[in-house]
């Protein structure tokens, strides 16, 4: 055992510190057991940290046996990484209004007390920015314990746990260096890191943003009586982006290196893919489809994911979740060796002429035809027929 675990010594006094495992933080309702030990002697000090380490592992034991998976530990709900980063940005936001409020009206009285100031910055800004400082989880642990107390929410589970406090690490620091700046009266750079830019939009997610587009494609279909059909297709393309682009990514970090990669993979992800494979992710679906020789989509298949990124995109444009459409201009990376007009070419007249006069399907419901077809969808049959062909067909 190191000399000092558990132990750090503050103003001549030991004290003693213990973090508190992060699945029993629920339950127990701190992330840190913190204790003077009321003595300045390391030996005693040892001494008394074998009892609160007995102390520290019946209570972990006591939470882990009533709170861990009966339920009874967790009181509140546990939000996605994406909602708790943005509490932090709001926080660290209001924090530092209060911060520079309080310096206005409580200005350093002189040079002395200013230099203070700063040095106390410092000294905070040094145990965030030290990895091996135990004093930097004491300072995370109680500005994240305390916001997931104002917001009613319990601690996220791991990992997103320890990517939490690495936000909240960094919101401290952000505050730790807008606080220096102004008592340096500078004044040059709004914020340090560019996840406290104010005007950094907000964290929605992916999946959140196509739950928002795809109830906007509902309600329009449902008004204009479009086929349910349709919507479908529109659904199933929005899950394969989501595949591809991770439904959790924060929209924000939606750019032109995320929209390239989606490019790829369309024109890598195989023709008829759910009915192929059924069940594989799509790095593995197309991995196997190589293997297999099997065609990839079409062009124009293609295009209708990327036309659907785009309109979801654009949505976000409009609710300022983005500055910019990445995807407005993309087009498919893999084009079809066939145009369409080659596939498609137009029928000529010729054509249209003996399709019609040599059919007795159509010449049958032309006036006054020797054998007049008598169905009731006469009316359309007969509208279809070119004129010209009708007037051309022989009696019969």
């Amino acid at each position: 055992m190191a000399e000092t675990l558990h132990l750090q010594k503050r103003g001549g006094v030991w004290y003693y510190l213990r973090r508190v495992p992060k699945a029993l933080v629920a339950a127990i309702g701190k992330q840190f057991i913190k204790q003077s030990l009321g003595t300045s002697s390391l030996t005693e000090a040892k001494r008394l940290r074998t009892i609160h380490d007995l102390n520290s592992d019946a209570l972990f034991m006591a939470a882990e046996k009533d709170g861990i998976g009966s339920g009874k530990g967790t009181k509140h709900p546990v939000l996605p990484l994406t909602t708790l980063t943005e509490h932090v940005r709001s926080m660290i936001a209001v924090m530092d209004r209060r911060s520079a409020d309080r310096l206005l009206k409580d200005p350093p009285a002189d040079r002395a007390s200013l230099k203070e100031r700063q040095a106390d910055a410092e000294y905070e800004l040094g145990i965030l920015t030290n990895p091996a400082d135990p004093r930097q989880h004491e300072l995370i642990g109680r500005a994240g314990q305390r916001l997931l107390n104002q917001i009613g929410a319990d601690i996220p589970d791991l990992p997103n746990a320890a990517q939490f406090e690495e936000v909240v690490r960094r919101g401290l620091i952000e505050l730790c260096r807008r606080r220096l700046d102004r008592y340096a009266d500078r004044y040059d750079r709004p914020y340090y890191d560019s996840l406290f830019d104010p005007a950094r939009p907000t964290s929605v997610t992916l999946e959140d943003l196509s739950q928002t587009y795809l109830a906007e494609k509902e309600e329009d279909y449902h008004l204009n009586g479009v086929s349910p059909k349709r919507l479908d297709k529109i659904k199933a393309s929005v899950a394969v982006l989501c595949e591809m682009i991770d439904g959790q990514m924060p929209v924000y970090a939606i750019d032109d290196d995320v929209v390239q990669r989606v490019r790829s993979l369309l024109a890598q992800m195989p023709s008829n893919r759910t009915k192929l494979y059924p069940g594989l992710p799509l790095g593995a679906a197309i991995e196997r489809a190589k293997k297999d020789g099997k065609p990839g989509l079409s062009s124009s298949t293609q295009a209708h994911y990327l036309e659907t990124l785009r309109d979801m995109l654009k949505v976000a444009v409009r609710k300022k979740y983005l500055t910019s459409n990445p995807a407005e201009e993309v087009k498919p990376l893999k084009k079809d060796g066939v145009t369409a007009a080659e596939k498609r070419r137009p029928w000529t007249d010729q054509q249209l002429r003996e399709f019609f006069m040599g059919s007795g399907f159509y010449c049958s419901c032309v006036p006054d035809a020797a054998k007049p077809y008598t169905g009731k969808d006469r009316d359309w049959r007969f509208l279809v027929t070119a004129v010209d062909a009708v007037q051309r067909c022989p009696a019969q």
